[in-house]
């Protein structure tokens, strides 16, 4: 798959719901914004995500991360939180020592539920895999 982007080099990590764009060489705004839009998923539901660009985050601040794309941001010492009703993605940010990831409301109700599907194991564990696979659509048929 092609991703309109042929002279440039990235590594792009996933993990835990959130991606993160490490480009091997300085892009402008612009690029990295249309790379952003090619890799990493729209907010919920298809609303734009609001950009946050070169912010510093420190001492004990908790961040609502829902909805927000974080873009060359630097977190120390804070509490991302995630309530669940949008996606939010990191580009280029750095996440130092005495952060914290905190999962609220909705998003803490679908991790309890999913962990307890994938426990009960056959058909719902398999589910709990659909849907955390790539590709995974809105709903799953159970057969």
């Amino acid at each position: 798959m092609s991703l309109g982007f042929p002279n440039e080099r990235f590594s792009l990590q996933l993990q835990f719901g959130t991606a993160t764009i490490y480009p091997e060489r300085d892009m402008d705004a612009a690029g990295l914004a249309a790379l952003r839009d090619v890799l990493l998923p729209k907010a919920s539901h298809g609303e734009t995500m609001e950009t946050i660009t070169d912010k510093l985050f420190t001492e004990d601040t908790i961040i609502d991360v829902d909805g927000k794309t974080f873009l060359r941001c630097t977190f120390d010492r804070c509490t991302l939180r995630f309530h669940g009703r949008a996606t939010f993605a990191t580009v280029e940010c750095r996440i130092g020592v005495g952060c914290s990831f905190e999962v609220v409301d909705d998003a803490n109700t679908v991790i309890r539920q999913l962990r307890y599907m994938r426990s009960y194991g056959g058909l719902l564990s398999g589910v709990v895999d659909y849907y955390l696979s790539e590709g995974a659509t809105p709903s799953a048929k159970l057969h």
